[in-house]
């Protein structure tokens, strides 16, 4: 019996330090899965951070880019609507070296092109009114002129038959004199 109880106080002793191992590795095993939760989670909050921070960036980027765009566009489709209305006296004056500084002074030119023909259109049409209204004057003194004309030919006319008549008289008289 002795034997079995060493046996039984060794197994108990055995299982007594396997069980304080188990609990030292389970444990160690608690300690590090939960470091790992805790970095894993700490990794998935800085991610979300960046992540968020980049959104952030994205947005100001898109916001810059879409405001060096949109801004000179809205100076050129305002500048377009006044020209629209008659006014070409504006300019869209963007300084920039791309393509809208570009196509900024291409626009202006063109608004100068336009303002000139239209200037010389105004002025053509001023011209024929007073090309028409000068012809009209001239076709009135011609009339009177006509008129003048007519009265003289007719005072003429008068003038000879009175002079025929006075010759006529005048031989009238001379026969009956004689």
């Amino acid at each position: 019996m002795e034997l079995k109880e060493e046996f039984e106080e060794a197994e108990e002793e055995l299982l007594g330090v396997i069980d304080e191992s188990l609990a030292v590795e389970i444990s160690e095993i608690d300690q590090r899965e939960s470091f790992v939760n805790v970095t894993v989670f700490k990794s998935i909050r800085i991610i979300f951070v960046i992540i968020f921070f980049f959104i952030l960036l994205l947005l100001l980027v898109g916001f810059l880019l879409s405001r060096s765009i949109l801004i000179p566009l809205k100076k050129i489709e305002d500048v377009s609507v006044e020209v629209s209305k008659g006014n070409f006296d504006l300019k869209s004056n963007i300084d920039s070296d791309d393509e809208f500084g570009h196509l900024s002074f291409i626009f202006d030119s063109m608004l100068d092109d336009i303002k000139k023909k239209f200037e010389l259109e105004k002025y053509s049409k001023k011209l024929e009114e007073k090309v028409k209204e000068r012809t009209k004057e001239l076709d009135e003194k011609n009339k009177e002129l006509e008129r003048t004309l007519e009265d003289f030919y007719t005072l003429r006319i008068t003038m000879q038959e009175k002079l025929e008549l006075d010759d006529i008289k005048k031989e009238n008289e001379v026969i009956k004199k004689s």
